[in-house]
């Protein structure tokens, strides 16, 4: 199973190396709650995707948020060292 905290098996580490494609890519296997895949298979239908597709966004998408999170947790004591308490006093500042 694919864990997005880092972890992974012996079982999947010998899945993603013998599922490896020619562009690089791994072949991973994932458990989702029924719902969740139904989630998946209705924006599949309507994204005109494939699950692969979808299930790459939406990590590509996570990272980029947990990354912006990171970055604001450092940046905060700087900027309320300046003054800039709220995300407007920000926008005020480079406007």
């Amino acid at each position: 199973m694919f864990r997005l905290d880092g972890e992974s098996s012996s079982v999947l580490d010998c899945l993603t190396e013998a599922g490896r494609d020619a562009m690089g890519r791994e072949t991973i296997t994932i458990s989702l709650p029924g719902f969740l895949r139904r989630e998946l298979d209705r924006a599949v239908k309507q994204e005109h995707a494939n699950r692969s597709d979808v299930i790459r966004e939406a990590l590509r998408q996570f990272f980029a948020v947990r990354e912006f999170r990171q970055l604001r947790r450092q940046m905060i004591p700087l900027a309320e060292k300046r003054g800039l308490f709220r995300d407007e006093d920000v926008f005020k500042q480079v406007s």
